[in-house]
């Protein structure tokens, strides 16, 4: 198993999450209006390890009140997509980018229905400070934690109605996986996170 979904993660954990990840193939030039980036943002909270997870403001003219991950069109002043992904959280969850140690990508990026918007994926762990990232741990020892509560009370209102945190063990938890087809040609697992 990749990861004991009953444990902190650990600077060992994050390591073997870097090491699964496949490289993509992200555009050497600027990006385009057609990009956008999301954060999947692994973090610790009260010592369990999960996911974030966001709920999109009911006013928003797309994809209001969705389960969603931080994330957005790149804009021209974005330097990468990895950038945008990073600007997006700060804007939506207030988390700042350099608290964020960003592990990789998935492979690969998918057109939407309209083929006017292709969505790039990286993996990241949210660390509670910046200083955090430079705690000197041991391989093994847990990862600091972060206060969902603080992200809740930092979160931008008008982007986001609310944020949770979803326990690994959740996650692969077989009574939340169903297989499904994506887009009716390729087989994936659903998770349902509520």
């Amino acid at each position: 198993m990749l990861l004991n979904p009953g444990l902190p993660l650990t600077r060992h954990s994050l390591s073997r999450i870097r090491a699964v990840l496949t490289a993509v193939s992200v555009p050497a030039t600027a990006v385009s209006t057609g990009d956008a980036a999301v954060l999947i943002p692994f973090c610790n909270v009260r010592n369990v390890p999960g996911i974030l997870f966001e709920v999109r403001a009911k006013s928003l003219r797309s994809h209001s009140g969705e389960v969603s991950f931080p994330g957005g069109r790149a804009d021209p002043t974005d330097l990468s997509l990895m950038e945008a992904a990073l600007r997006e959280t700060h804007e939506e969850l207030s988390i700042q980018p350099d608290c964020v140690e960003v592990l990789g990508q998935i492979e690969p990026p998918e057109l939407n229905l309209r083929g006017d918007l292709c969505v790039y994926p990286f993996i990241g762990f949210v660390y509670p400070t910046s200083s955090a990232i430079l705690q000197p741990l041991s391989e093994h020892d847990p990862l600091p934690s972060c206060d969902l509560e603080l992200i809740r009370a930092s979160m931008n209102p008008s982007e986001v109605d609310d944020v949770f945190h979803v326990p690994l063990s959740e996650l692969i938890s077989p009574s939340r996986l169903r297989p499904s087809m994506f887009r009716g040609s390729r087989p994936y697992w659903a998770v349902n996170v509520f």
